[in-house]
């Protein structure tokens, strides 16, 4: 088709291409025509039946109350007058043929369907046709079918079914069609008429414009001009075509010109150039002698580079220094300003303290960057080599990010491979930096969507039988990069483009100091990402495998209580931080501001027979340092049993060896970790005083945090969200790590691949029970692997029995919700591995159960506290949780979410009678509302259990109104925190 058209003339495509367009407008308009006016007949005939199926229908309202199918038949014949029609039939409510009517198929008059004919037959809409969407028929069906059910005094008491031929429709479609078809021929005709008469127009002043620029280039004649004759675009291209003409006849006169002019000019430059070769000589000359002056210049560029290699290291050292003397102040800061958090704070005051605490910490992490990338640049950057459980410092640095994560409403996922060895030996603080300085970023440049974190293992080109590689990957859904910008992320003080800095933060130090940690591990870092579909950052790392030799670290511990320490730190801020810290865990504290000072406390504590225990001692003091101290503590026969901890200031790493031969027993940097030092004071006061050849490496926050993992497994099976919460964070505020199980059930799954120290276990759960789960425990002959762990009863039953049924199915304790700290503890210290099941704790659980009793359960005293009663204690939530206010927002948080659902099932209930369920039900809410310090409706849900175990379900009806009130008092009392 395109070689035909190719050949014609202008004139020729001109006619076919109107004809073209006239044919294809006027076919689409026809078919456009035809299907709108078969749609439109369509709708008219469905609606005429839909009319014509509802007046018959209210017609017949009448025979179908009294059953009368004679006077619904000769309704029924008046539709003989719609010539269209093939049968109308009625159906009773029950789906079953009533009546009829029938055209005859000669259509000259019609007949009735007598009841004899479709007796039972049921309406069956698949054998009618589609009824149930008017106008769902096909578009070039050849009947209609329409069905109205018959409804009186709003019930349906019958249905109506109409179908109709569409010949009529048919009809009046061909004759829309013959004349469409006609319009279109005469309108072909018309178009190709006027298309030769006035094409015209177009072609002959192409024609001539074509002859004219024939003429120009076979005989070179540029004199001639082609004639206007019309001012449009063809007229345009005339004037165009004339202008190019003179221009050319101007440009072939200047060429003879120039022709001659360039005959001048090669004789002057053939002049000029012998003199440039005289002077390209001289040139060379005086190149010999810039040479000589050159290497003068390298040499003193040499002597200028090595000034400022000792100036780049003078800076290094000089940014080490600075870096120390503003962390000592900022541990202060940070100390300080938690110690605050502490205390009873106006909602400003709070604001201001974190506000403080978040800056201190976000100008600690920026010296911590310049300290590492200044230690980079001067070479003394050094890796340690600890053992350690790669699991646990991932889980470690999930803690930590993930709240950050979830405080922007990001997913935080973290997947480990099967593959990956649980141990290794490397350093994991570095490590950690990588991961938390990949993370952040992630998390910083991330508004919605998941940060993933994968570990995995890696066959690298360093593995052997003593070396594994892991490849870690950190993606997330956020901005993402532009591929020219990913070669400069790596580069020391590098950003995306220069508004980041302003607009997230940070020193541009973290990526470039992540490579020169990886490289020093043995492996690579990079990026995959795109912009406006996320990164995907990840690095190899080589590690060592770990040998086990069987030696164990420590044991456990009763209580640091009552432990006697000493703190030696030259600063006073310092000193004051940690020992109201020791103090708070009831350790008996002492100070000392230098090694002197130091020593003289600790003989003359020893002379009175109460050495100290402990030495905390700060690295860097005046005149002697801590690791000097800590040599003269371990050489003097009369303090060398006291246990040494450095505390560093300035993060030193890579020198572990020095402070184990220097006789320290663990180190921790400033500002510590109250879990860290915690778990490090328990696990040195648990470990026996053997020689020092035998003791193993020193301990840092990693292998007491594995330690402290060893020490106690403990399982919490809890069903409620809220209670959960307030269990592990109590546990966690003590140092303590537990399990969850959220239900009986699922509390026997674990215990049978798992052996745990002790179980606290909630009464009343759903699939399985803690009666129940306890008993299987206790049974010889299940799949539980320790059948004698400690179970520790976790309930808001108060009643008189309870106690007894918990002893009685297996359990050796019993702690009320609310659940105190305190009790808690002692509960934990009561069963710690090795002194299990011994009459003591039975007896003094029971002592326990029977004072709550008395203090829950007596209904004088009950009566008493109604006055004084709270809808929400807020302070005697932040007694029992340790003052975490982000546990207590989360708490609330997750209280607003379940309380509604839970009260309208308790209402439903109630509304059922079932007195048993609302027992369980009320009980299962009075738990969290004890748990979260609701007292007012903590005391509404005794009254309303007490209630339902009375089957008093008017009593409950009154409660339920109680209830709602007082959880709008709490919902004011609590927004208000």
């Amino acid at each position: 088709m395109n070689n035909v058209l190719k050949k014609l003339s202008i004139r020729n495509k001109l006619i076919v291409l109107i004809m073209a367009i006239t044919t294809t407008i006027m076919a689409i308009a026809t078919c456009l025509l035809i299907l709108s006016e078969l749609a439109v007949f369509r709708k008219e005939m469905m609606k005429d039946l839909s009319i014509i199926a509802r007046i018959t229908g209210n017609n017949n309202i009448a025979s179908l109350t009294f059953n009368d199918a004679s006077f619904a038949r000769e309704t029924l014949a008046a539709l003989r007058v719609e010539p269209n029609l093939i049968y109308a039939r009625i159906y009773d409510r029950n789906g079953v043929f009533f009546a009829g009517y029938a055209r005859m198929t000669n259509e000259i008059e019609g007949r009735l369907e007598w009841t004899s004919e479709h007796a039972g037959e049921p309406l069956d809409k698949t054998r009618q046709g589609i009824y149930e969407k008017r106008g769902g028929i096909p578009f070039f069906h050849k009947h209609m079918n329409v069905i109205e059910n018959i409804v009186f005094d709003d019930e349906i008491i019958g249905t109506i079914v109409i179908k109709a031929d569409m010949e009529a429709v048919f009809q009046r479609l061909g004759l829309y069609l013959t004349t469409c078809i006609g319009i279109f021929l005469i309108s072909i005709v018309a178009a190709f008429t006027l298309s030769t008469k006035f094409e015209g127009v177009i072609s002959k002043p192409i024609e001539h414009l074509t002859l004219m620029m024939k003429e120009v280039s076979e005989g070179k004649n540029f004199e001639i001009r082609a004639e206007k004759k019309a001012y449009d675009e063809i007229g345009l291209l005339i004037d165009g075509f004339n202008r190019m003409l003179e221009q050319i006849q101007e440009r072939d006169n200047e060429l003879q010109v120039y022709q001659s002019e360039l005959e001048r000019k090669v004789t002057i430059r053939t002049i000029e150039l012998e003199n440039s070769l005289k002077e390209i000589e001289d040139a060379k000359i005086k190149t010999e002698a810039m040479n000589i002056q050159l290497k003068y210049a390298i040499d003193d560029a040499k002597r200028l580079a090595s000034e400022a290699d000792n100036a780049n290291n003078a800076k290094s050292e000089f940014l080490a220094n600075m870096s120390h003397e503003i962390r000592t102040p900022m541990n202060g800061v940070i100390g300080m300003t938690r110690l605050l958090l502490d205390t009873t704070l106006s909602d400003d005051q709070r604001h201001y303290s974190k506000t403080i605490q978040q800056s201190a910490e976000s100008l600690l992490m920026i010296l911590n960057d310049i300290l590492d990338f200044s230690k980079i640049e001067a070479g003394k950057l050094e890796l340690e080599h600890i053992d350690f459980d790669i699991f646990n410092m991932i889980e470690d640095t999930n803690d930590m990010m993930a709240l950050r994560a979830q405080g922007k409403g990001l997913e935080y996922i973290c997947r480990i491979g099967q593959s990956v060895p649980a141990r290794v030996v490397g350093d994991p603080g570095r490590l950690r930096q990588i991961i938390v300085n990949l993370v952040g970023n992630a998390i910083k440049f991330t508004y919605e969507g998941e940060i993933l974190v994968e570990v995995n293992r890696f066959t690298g080109k360093y593995d052997d039988e003593n070396h594994v590689t892991v490849l870690f990957t950190v993606t997330d859904t956020g901005i993402g990069i532009a591929q020219e910008k990913i070669l400069n992320l790596f580069k020391p003080f590098a950003q995306v483009d220069s508004s980041m800095t302003r607009k997230f933060g940070g020193t541009g130090l973290g990526l470039s100091i992540s490579r020169q940690l990886v490289e020093m591990m043995g492996g690579t870092i990079g990026v995959d990402s795109e912009v406006g579909r996320g990164s995907t950052f990840w690095f190899t790392a080589c590690m060592e495998k770990r040998h086990d030799d069987g030696t164990t670290v420590s044991r456990p511990v009763d209580s640091i209580q009552g432990t006697r320490i000493i703190v030696v730190d030259d600063n006073s801020t310092s000193r004051n931080v940690l020992k109201n810290e020791l103090t708070s865990w009831k350790c008996r504290v002492d100070e000392a501001s230098d090694a002197r000072e130091a020593i003289i406390k600790m003989r003359k504590a020893h002379k009175i027979n109460d050495p100290y225990k402990i030495a905390i001692i700060d690295r860097d003091m005046p005149v002697v340092d801590g690791e000097s101290l800590g040599r003269r503590i371990k050489n003097d026969d009369m303090i060398k049993e006291s246990l040494l901890i450095m505390m560093t200031a300035i993060g030193q790493r890579g020198e572990v060896s020095r402070f184990d031969e220097a006789g320290f027993s663990a180190y921790f940097n400033k500002p510590y970790k109250r879990s860290y030092l915690y778990n490090c004071l328990a696990t040195l006061l648990g470990a026996p005083i053997i020689p020092k050849e035998k003791q193993g490496k020193i301990m840092t926050k990693h292998t007491i945090a594995e330690d402290q993992k060893r020490l106690m497994r403990i399982l919490l099976v809890e069903d409620f969200p809220i209670n959960q919460e307030v269990a592990l964070g109590i546990l966690q505020n003590f140092g303590f790590t537990a399990e969850l199980a959220k239900n009986g059930k699922e509390a026997i799954e674990i215990l049978e691949r798992e052996i745990f120290d002790i179980v606290f276990m909630d009464v009343q759960m759903p699939i399985m029970d803690g009666y129940e789960a306890t008993r299987i425990i206790r049974d010889e002959s299940s799949k539980v692997l320790d059948h004698g762990v400690p179970i520790i009863a976790m309930t808001a039953n108060a009643m008189e029995g309870d106690r007894e049924k918990c002893f009685d199915c297996g359990m050796d304790g019993y702690i009320p919700k609310p659940v105190e700290p305190d009790e808690l503890y002692n509960t934990l210290k009561r069963f710690i591995p090795g002194r299990r099941h011994d009459e003591d704790h039975v007896q003094g659980s029971v002592e326990h159960s029977e004072c709550s009793d008395k203090k829950y359960g007596d209904p004088l005293i009950f009566q008493t506290l109604h006055s004084e009663v709270k809808a929400f204690d807020k302070e005697e939530l932040l007694v029992r949780i340790n003052n975490n206010i982000g546990l207590v927002k989360r708490l609330i948080q997750v209280f607003f979410e379940t309380v509604p659902d839970d009260i309208e099932e308790l209402k439903s209930l109630i509304k059922q009678g079932e007195s048993d369920a609302v027992k369980i039900q009320i009980h299962k809410m009075k738990g969290y509302f004890s748990n979260i310090s609701a007292n007012a409706l903590w005391k509404t849900a005794m009254e309303m259990e007490r209630a339902a175990a009375g089957n008093d379900l008017e009593t409950c009806v009154s409660l339920m109104e109680r209830i709602k009130i007082e959880f709008e008092e709490f919902k004011m009392a609590a927004s208000r925190f």
